[in-house]
């Protein structure tokens, strides 16, 4: 019997075959009928003669049935694929000095100036209310110039720290909230302050709720070059939970800000839509809405957070059998549209491949994104994204609560505060990662599963996640075997350099 224990998931396509996804090397390889079962025979301890003894017979010609045997040999040999040593699991005890070090690397790319704590909406499933367990809520606390300018001073040294490592890195400043737009005096000098304080490429990005985007806040966006995120739901049936605090609409106020920003600005492509549904969405509403010409396109479309809230709790059985009869509709117009490379609804395509380009940009084998900080899942080495609180407090997101600072903007990061959440996380939550097929897709971050000071290993989210594996790669190969070009190299970067420029 081998010391090892099987490390594959095995899926099939609409088509009928087979195939099995390598948890070692994270690579697809498609199962003749014979692999797996010489993986199985093979770790059961079973010699290259026995199992060709075997497997042996009128069904399987024995060229095919060597050539897979020299395959897996091979495989095994080079990657250690399709098992897992049995071996103890050791998380690492990383210290504020790892943490330096790995940052020193010259990563930091992002800074995030909460300009407000308050907002002009009262959406009824925003993250940043009551209506979730350990979040930071709404204040109406807003950021000093002095605070700001702080901020980007000690971003500024960071960089400039780290130039040797990254000398052409460019400076990217994200305005969040609350609604950012609440404060564009303050915005105003931020951007003259942060492009007159330094000589390299300035980046700006805003996360707006649209309301308040007049034409002189769209001049000055423009003028500047912002990448500008724009929260819209949707259709207007399925945008009636972003009012004001008042209880009045904002569908139309908002789509009219928009038409009136591509109508000024027709050749501006720095603005796109961030669109959130939940059980009671028209998908085939979006899906008509957001053909319409005269509106950004649709950067994002996801579902209302599940985590810490009693929000779904409000659906009954009827209500997710009507979403799910929709949504499997749609993914066959998405299939179809997809293999015969037929054009789509943006809403359409954003809506599937969300989820489809989180399997498809996995980690390969040793590619390295966290190192021996953070053995596992995809969250980011916190210090990387520098979250600036309106009194100055840092945060390692901007969607983190309040309950992990790890420094303020006069004094600088607090390295032991880093390595202090690093440890928790890991021993919380990677512990439990090894053997887990989805280690390399995981996208399971701190703010995920942060909690009061500590972080709760949900075991929930990890069983949607392999969900998720098998079903994106049964869609994904089953669309590839039809039209080999459907998620071209070219693709696939777009997607990213989307990523990077709205998000940061």
């Amino acid at each position: 019997m081998s010391n090892k224990s099987l490390y594959f998931d095995r899926f099939k396509t609409l088509s009928g075959n087979t195939y099995l996804y390598d948890g070692v090397t994270s690579v697809v390889v498609p199962d003749n009928g014979i692999l797996e079962q010489i993986i199985r025979m093979k770790h059961q301890g079973k010699s290259d003669e026995e199992v060709l003894a075997e497997l042996s017979g009128p069904d399987i010609s024995d060229k095919e049935l060597k050539s897979t045997l020299i395959f897996y040999n091979r495989w095994e040999k080079n990657f250690q694929g399709f098992s897992l040593a049995r071996k103890e699991h050791s998380i690492p005890k990383v210290t504020a000095q790892d943490i330096k070090d790995t940052l020193d690397q010259g990563d930091i790319y992002i800074l995030i100036l909460n300009v407000t704590e308050d907002c002009n909406f009262r959406c009824k499933y925003c993250y940043l209310s009551e209506a979730y367990d350990y979040t930071r809520n709404r204040t109406t606390k807003r950021m000093s110039f002095d605070t700001a300018k702080a901020a980007i001073d000690y971003y500024y040294k960071l960089l400039d720290d780290y130039r040797f490592k990254k000398p052409n890195k460019k400076v990217n400043i994200n305005f969040f909230g609350g609604e950012p737009l609440l404060e564009f005096e303050l915005l105003k000098k931020c951007v003259e302050y942060a492009k007159a304080n330094t000589t390299r490429e300035v980046a700006f990005n805003i996360t707006t709720n649209g309301y308040l985007l007049t034409d002189k806040i769209s001049d000055f966006l423009v003028e500047n070059n912002f990448y500008i995120s724009v929260s819209l739901d949707g259709a207007k049936k399925n945008n009636s939970q972003r009012v004001l605090a008042n209880d009045i609409p904002t569908f139309d106020r908002i789509v009219d800000n928009l038409k009136n920003f591509k109508k000024r600005y027709p050749e501006y492509t720095n603005i796109g839509i961030l669109s959130v549904y939940d059980i009671n969405t028209d998908l085939d509403e979006n899906v008509a809405f957001f053909k319409d010409p005269e509106l950004p396109p649709v950067l994002r479309a996801t579902g209302v957070s599940n985590n810490n809230t009693d929000y779904y709790d409000q659906f009954k059985d009827a209500d997710y059998e009507k979403f799910r009869e929709t949504m499997y509709r749609l993914r066959e117009e998405y299939l179809d549209k997809k293999m015969k490379s037929e054009p789509m609804s943006g809403y359409l395509q954003v809506f599937f491949e969300s989820e489809l380009f989180t399997v498809l940009m996995r980690k390969r084998h040793r590619d390295d994104n966290t190192g021996s900080i953070i053995p596992y899942t995809g969250t980011c080495v916190p210090g990387i994204r520098l979250s600036v609180r309106a009194d100055g407090t840092l945060d390692i997101c901007e969607r983190m609560n309040q309950e992990f600072p790890i420094g303020n903007v006069h004094t600088g990061y607090n390295y032991e505060a880093l390595a202090n959440i690093v440890n928790k996380y890991n021993e919380s939550i990677t512990a439990s990662c090894r053997e887990c097929i989805g280690n390399k897709i995981c996208q399971i971050c701190f703010a995920q599963v942060a909690g009061d000071k500590s972080f709760t290993y949900k075991p929930e989210i990890c069983k949607q996640i392999q969900e998720m594996i098998k079903n994106g790669n049964s869609v994904i190969y089953s669309i590839l075997e039809e039209n080999p070009e459907a998620y071209t190299l070219e693709g696939m970067e777009k997607v990213i350099e989307n990523m990077i420029k709205f998000e940061g």
